[in-house]
This record gives structure tokens, sequence and C-alpha cells, in this order.
């Protein structure tokens, strides 16, 4: 493994902020830089079989059910291209459940860690470990979205249009 500073970055805010956008641009900048990515979304996301951001950018990926399965897939990545991963990126990190232990545990054996996703759900709660993750992060960055009804270019919160529902039901502009 390159020598890294072995930190968390989260990149958190609002449906139609640019999450995606800016994880994307992460990775690309960390392998212009020659480091290897392993870039995970969660299967419960069945929009896209890739991490794809409303400006175009998309980018294949590895599907998991639950954040423990991403060490099966680093030792998959390594026993394939023989060579290590320096970096663990989640994309849509809300939607797993004990993302904290095992970010946890990725920082402890010296991986860098990006996590992107909603900080909070429709009704402004926390939303899965992501709270929990700014207590192990060098940087938290939030985005903020344009507001479809009100034209603010800053909207941190996360509007649900379909009445009633769960915290998590797949979606997007709908």
């Amino acid at each position: 493994m390159k020598h890294l500073k072995n930190n968390l970055e989260l990149i958190v805010g609002s449906v139609c902020c640019g999450k995606s956008e800016e994880l994307l641009r992460r990775i690309t900048r960390y392998e212009i830089a020659g480091l290897n990515i392993l870039l995970v979304k969660p299967q419960i996301d069945t929009r896209s079989s890739t991490v794809k951001s409303r400006n175009g950018s998309e980018r294949s990926c590895i599907e998991i059910a639950n954040p423990e399965d991403i060490y099966e897939e680093i030792n998959n990545y390594v026993n394939k291209n023989s060579r290590s991963i320096d970096i663990i990126a989640f994309d849509e990190g809300q939607f797993y459940k004990d993302l904290y232990r095992v970010v946890k545990d990725l920082l402890l054996k010296k991986y860098k860690v990006i996590v992107s996703a909603l900080d909070s759900d429709f009704n402004g709660e926390p939303f899965g470990d992501i709270t929990k993750l700014v207590t192990l992060s060098d940087s938290v960055d939030k985005l903020t979205a344009a507001c479809m009804s009100c034209k603010s270019d800053n909207a941190i919160f996360s509007q649900k249009l379909k009445k009633g529902g769960n915290q998590i039901e797949v979606g997007d502009l709908e």
C-alpha cells in the first residue's frame, strides 16, 4: 500500500446536491495520482448498476448488500489484479447498517475511506450511521442543493414528494 494519510473523507448533503459527482471527481484525482480505488454502492440502490451523477459522470462499481462484504471484495480485487487497494469509496452510505463499525476497522487497517451519503432523511432526522462517522472523519464536506420550489441555492434538507412511506425508499426526483 502506498503511503497515504489514513483518514475518512465524508461528503454529505441533501438529495440533488452533487454528492456522487464529488465522489467521482475525487476518485478520478486519486487515480491520476496512481492510487487503487475500490468503489462500492449498496445493492438496495437498484436505479443503476453504476455510480452515476446528474451531470452525466458515471463509473462502474461493486454492489454489496452489507458493509462487511467489503472485505471479500478487497480480497477479490487483490487476487484478480495482483495489487493492493489504497482507497475504499462508498456511495449512498446512508443505506448501510453498521457502516460505522466497518469504516472504523478499515481505518485501523490503514485504508483511506471516502463516504458520500445523505446526512438526514426527509424528516430532517439523522440517516443511518452517517452522523456517527463524523466522529472518525478528518474532513466533512456538506454540500447544498438548489430548491426546486423556492429556488434557493442553499437547500440543506431532502424533500419527499410522495406522501407517507418509509425512511428508505429508493428513488430520485420522483
